[in-house]
């Protein structure tokens, strides 16, 4: 009977972490204008194009599973990586559009 009991606790703890993390994404989400600025970058010294991205990410994959981390470590990790590219990318863009060399 305490394994039952045990057990719904625990899904009812998931649940609610699944609803706090699915209420969260929205706003952790890379802006579709940083994403497509990625998406269409050519390739130089000066720039990470989508398949170098792409590298970064088996990267960190390879990180995750060497050091026994969770899913969801990864998944947070790719995460933070396109949200910091399209910022970046995204300042680039607006730097050259306004002449300034920061």
């Amino acid at each position: 009977m305490k394994n039952i009991e045990v057990e719904e606790q625990m899904s009812s703890w998931l649940f609610k972490q699944l609803k706090l993390h699915l209420d969260q994404e929205r706003k952790y989400q890379p802006r579709e204008k940083g994403l497509s600025l990625i998406e269409c970058t050519t390739e130089n010294e000066n720039t990470l194009c989508p398949r170098l991205r792409n590298a970064k990410v088996e990267d960190l994959w390879s990180l995750v599973n060497f050091f026994g981390f969770a899913t969801e470590t990864f998944v947070l990790a790719v995460n933070i990586l396109d949200r910091f590219l399209a910022l970046m990318k995204e300042r680039a863009v607006e730097s050259r559009q306004t002449g300034s060399t920061t």
